[in-house]
């Protein structure tokens, strides 16, 4: 493999992490979107704008020189700006962004620790400049891949650990209103409380 080639390859590599990063991001923040009743072609206008925005930033930052933290405030806050088309609180929108972030930057140094150890195995018997960037390339290859797997899954595991609260909480809630509702319905339910949820509870079909 040639220099030229190597470079090609790496231009090309990063352009499918920024897709596949963002795609993460709004597979991330989708349990936390509002549908609206809007469905699914609703929720996939709302992770389209997610991903849009994520290269957007990116892009933007690779043209000012700016990356990290301050790319991930740019974009929490371009989000924020269509929070009431996401369904996302800004508070929670901000604190998804930070751990997001955060699960960038670990799965990142986690990968590295292993990258010194990969790039020997590719580069072992590597004599020449071509078997030297033809490793590099499939050290590069794995690393990115074994990265993206990494925070796609730890991303997946806190997704489901922030929707367990509210799915619990939103039984409790259901359980609660039924009871109301049938006590309201009830024929004891006599007396100014009786009548009081007898009106607040809905028609039976």
């Amino acid at each position: 493999m040639r220099e030229s080639d190597f470079i090609l390859l790496y231009q090309i590599t990063a352009g499918i992490e920024v897709i596949l990063y963002g795609a993460c991001m709004a597979a991330f923040l989708r349990p936390f979107m509002d549908g609206d009743g809007g469905g699914r072609r609703s929720m996939r206008r709302k992770c389209l704008l997610v991903l849009l925005a994520y290269i957007f930033v990116f892009y933007l930052g690779t043209a000012l020189s700016f990356h990290g933290w301050t790319c991930m405030l740019l974009l929490t806050a371009l989000l924020a700006a269509c929070r009431r088309f996401l369904g996302i609180g800004r508070e929670l929108l901000f604190l998804l962004g930070l751990l997001f972030l955060c699960t960038q930057r670990l799965s990142l140094m986690a990968v590295q620790s292993l990258d010194y150890f990969s790039s020997q195995l590719f580069l072992a018997d590597a004599d020449t400049p071509e078997k030297v960037f033809l490793g590099a390339s499939l050290n590069h290859l794995c690393i990115e891949t074994l990265m993206l797997l990494m925070e796609g899954n730890v991303l997946l595991a806190e997704g489901d650990c922030g929707q367990g609260p509210r799915v619990e909480q939103g039984g409790q809630q259901g359980q609660a209103f039924r009871g109301t509702a049938a006590a309201g319905r009830h024929p004891g339910a006599a007396g100014p409380g009786g009548a009081a949820l007898r009106r607040a509870a809905p028609d039976e079909a």
